[in-house]
């Protein structure tokens, strides 16, 4: 089970509210915690493909040359 982070501005009284307004403001909150986990997430997933894409146009072969693994024959073990 992860951790919810509450907020340090939350009222003083917020604790004797009624047990279904906190769960509905625990559930936003945890809420908010996982759109922003999730936004990271893709970040982090758009910069490995950033740099997967620069470095497939940084080595791959160019003016016709044919890249090695390309033209290798594999060898059969039959």
């Amino acid at each position: 089970m992860s951790a919810l982070v509450l907020p340090a501005d939350l009222p003083r009284d917020t604790l004797l509210l009624p047990a279904e307004k906190w769960q509905s403001i625990r559930g936003h909150l945890t809420g908010q915690q996982e759109r922003q986990q999730r936004r990271q997430q893709e970040q982090e997933h758009e910069l490995r493909r950033r740099a997967v894409s620069a470095h497939i146009r940084r080595d791959w072969p160019r003016d016709g040359q044919a890249c090695a693994c390309l033209t290798a024959r594999p060898h059969l073990d039959v």
